[in-house]
């Protein structure tokens, strides 16, 4: 009996400890902040939190964004920055999409195929692509008078070590 009794609680422990691993792992998650949430705006299902993936799937371009120190003061800490690559010839849905904010500013970043908006609609799939930064007045993912944006020179997918400045007020 009193082995049948220790068999149970190392059962029991083993449960414990698997279901402390799963919890971890949800919890992580759980941290990400959604996707354009609470903007009343357009959302982006897949735009990725802002931490860059470790494990890039397709092609990866990666660099990092600034925010010109004469724009510096229009911008307010928690304001949503989209940084995101679309196709030079194609549609303008961007092809992945990164969410941060302004104090996260100067930040590294990698856009890959996991961040893609649709099916298809890939980093690997462009033969060129251009990076942009916008930081949104409004949070909303569609573009507005006011937002303070960058844009990166034409790029092929795999591109590293690119740099986009936020230097420009939208109309």
């Amino acid at each position: 009996t009193s082995q049948s009794a220790t068999s149970q609680s190392a059962t029991s422990q083993s449960a414990t400890s698997q279901a402390g691993t799963s919890q971890d792992a949800t919890s992580q998650d759980a941290t990400s902040p959604p996707a354009a949430a609470g903007t009343g705006g357009p959302q982006l299902p897949n735009a990725k939190s802002a931490t860059p993936q470790a494990t890039a799937t397709g092609a990866a371009i990666s660099g990092d964004v600034s925010l010109a120190p004469d724009l510096a003061a229009r911008a307010r800490p928690e304001q949503t920055v989209f940084i995101f690559a679309r196709a030079v010839d194609g549609p303008r849905m961007p092809l992945a999409v990164l969410r941060t904010t302004v104090r996260e500013l100067p930040r590294a970043f990698v856009l890959d195929d996991s961040m893609a908006m649709a099916p298809g609609m890939t980093i690997s799939s462009a033969k060129n692509v251009v990076v942009e930064a916008r930081v949104s007045q409004t949070g909303n993912a569609t573009p507005g008078p006011g937002d303070l944006v960058g844009k990166s020179a034409t790029l092929t997918p795999g591109a590293a070590n690119i740099h986009v400045r936020i230097d420009t007020v939208n109309p």
